[in-house]
């Protein structure tokens, strides 16, 4: 929601570029410089300009995904990534207002876990290819962060609810909820609860 809002208000400001950030992602200064360049050089053919996601020392975006499923890769160099292989998250992610409505902006029916893929896959239709902007910004460790069980059940429950609606845009009902299922398995070991399991056999069953 509130990043529809945030290109609502774009433009009706008649502004050009829509700069999407999250209150856990910090970036070095110069941040502002590297998109203008970044656009600059583009030259008004690309419309997605995207930075270097980083958590725990980890590179978390860019990445290669599959279904609903994301992979980390090692550092990429590649200044244009396809679509079809690469999403980013959307923290970072610098849109052109115009473009963002033309494809229907954020879909308000996907919850906040899966909204950067629904969005990306909505630009799929218009655009090949995001740019990867020269920045590297600081990213929060998000779900493995040192939070109480009870407040990792309730993301992973949200989770599974999102990931169930992303069906929407690729279909394979069965192969989300084997991922859901997978992602279960890993989280019951690590973090010893068979709760994680039950959650996403509840999702598996009514979804």
């Amino acid at each position: 929601a509130a990043y529809l809002a945030g290109g609502i208000h774009a433009r009706a400001t008649k502004k050009q570029w829509l700069l999407f950030v999250d209150q856990d992602t910090s970036f070095p200064s110069g941040a502002m410089d590297s998109y203008h360049q970044a656009v600059l050089l583009a030259k008004d053919h690309h419309p997605i300009f995207i930075p270097k996601l980083f958590s725990l020392g980890r590179m978390v975006s860019p990445f290669r995904y599959t279904t609903i499923r994301g992979h980390l890769t090692k550092n990429i160099d590649i200044k244009e990534l396809a679509l079809d292989q690469y999403f980013a998250m959307n923290s970072g992610m610098l849109v052109n207002v115009v473009f963002y409505h033309a494809v229907g902006g954020h879909d308000r029916d996907i919850p906040l876990d899966f909204s950067d893929f629904a969005f990306l896959f909505r630009a799929k239709a218009q655009a090949s290819v995001i740019i990867m902007v020269d920045l590297n910004a600081q990213h929060g460790s998000s779900f493995w962060s040192d939070e109480i069980q009870s407040v990792k059940l309730g993301r992973f429950q949200n989770y599974c609810q999102a990931a169930l609606r992303m069906e929407k845009y690729i279909g394979q009902s069965f192969r989300i909820k084997a991922i859901l299922m997978a992602r279960a398995f890993t989280l019951m070991f690590r973090f010893r609860s068979i709760r994680y399991l039950q959650i996403a056999w509840r999702a598996w069953v009514l979804g």
